[in-house]
């Protein structure tokens, strides 16, 4: 029987093993427990304004300066929501990823959101920023 054919997400962000933890690109089942959380990380992050608005007639430097300027902001608003995200995508406890020391969780967390980086663009409306910061950084 022919192999099935790898999806595009699975060519460019195959499972990978990191720290011990086998990662893979999110199932259905997880991304919809995951979107709870999600949800919770925009409202967090609409609450304290960190939001572009209306980026029309903006230049694409002044929507990236835009955007770079709020990202420690927004990563504080989410960083509690890490070792949730990190368990539901391992099947582990919240109890173990508290645990870890951060390079550890850094690490396993920053290859979670490469893995799933299409999913998280297309379920929080930042598809229109990121576009526009991978242009403005693929410039010469």
């Amino acid at each position: 029987m022919p192999e099935k054919e790898k999806t595009e997400t699975e060519v460019l962000f195959p499972e990978v093993d990191v720290e011990g933890y086998r990662i893979r690109p999110w199932s259905f089942g997880q991304f919809a427990k995951l979107m709870p959380v999600f949800r919770s990380i925009m409202i967090d992050v609409k609450k304290a304004g960190l939001i572009l608005g209306d980026i029309e007639g903006k230049t694409e430097q002044d929507v990236e300066k835009d955007a770079v300027e709020m990202v420690p902001e927004i990563m504080e608003l989410a960083a509690p929501y890490a070792p949730v995200i990190i368990a539901i995508t391992l099947g582990v406890s919240e109890n173990e990823v508290e645990s870890w020391d951060m390079v550890k969780g850094t690490t396993i967390l920053l290859t979670i959101i490469t893995q799933n980086v299409d999913y998280l663009k297309n379920s929080s409306g930042l598809g229109t920023v990121m576009k526009v910061l991978n242009t403005s950084l693929l410039r010469p």
